[in-house]
C-alpha cells in the first residue's frame, strides 16, 4: 500500500514533468494499486478488482489523458477551481477538496498532469491521519 510521502513525491514529479511519460504512468499505476505481470508476451495491467486485460499498448496514460487522469481522484472529491495561466508559459491549475476540510491542489505544463498531480495529492491528504 502507498504511504502519504510516496504519493506526495509522486505529485511533485509529476507537476515537474512536460508531458505524458509511460514510465511515470506506471509508476502512478503502481501506487494506485494496478498489478503488472509479465505473461511472456510483454506486460499486462490489472486495475484494483478488475481482471488482466490491460496490455502496455493499452495502460492508462495518466499523464496525458483527461480521463485517466480524472480516474486517479479519489471518490468524493470535487472541483473547487481551475484556471490557465500564459504568462510565462502555460500552466495549469486546480484544486479540489472533499467535505470541506481537506483539499488537494495541482500545477503543471498540461492540463492531464495538473489533475494527476491534484489527485495525488489527494491520495496523500487521505493517508494524513492513517
Amino acid at each position: 500500500m502507498t504511504n502519504r510521502t510516496t504519493f506526495l513525491a509522486l505529485s511533485e514529479r509529476v507537476e515537474a514533468a512536460t508531458g505524458p511519460d509511460r514510465a511515470l504512468d506506471a509508476e502512478v499505476a503502481l501506487s494506485l494499486g494496478w498489478d503488472c505481470f509479465d505473461f511472456g508476451d510483454g506486460e499486462e495491467w490489472k486495475p484494483p478488482g478488475g481482471s488482466w486485460h490491460y496490455t502496455d499498448d493499452q495502460q492508462p496514460s495518466f499523464t496525458g489523458s483527461l480521463d485517466a487522469a480524472a480516474s486517479a481522484m479519489p471518490a468524493g472529491w470535487g472541483l473547487t477551481s481551475a484556471y490557465q495561466q500564459r504568462a510565462g508559459g502555460t500552466r495549469w491549475s486546480f484544486r479540489f477538496d472533499r467535505t470541506g476540510l481537506l483539499c488537494a491542489a495541482g500545477e503543471a505544463a498540461t492540463e492531464p498532469l495538473a489533475r494527476l498531480a491534484a489527485a495525488l495529492r489527494a491520495h496523500a491528504e487521505e493517508k494524513r491521519d492513517a
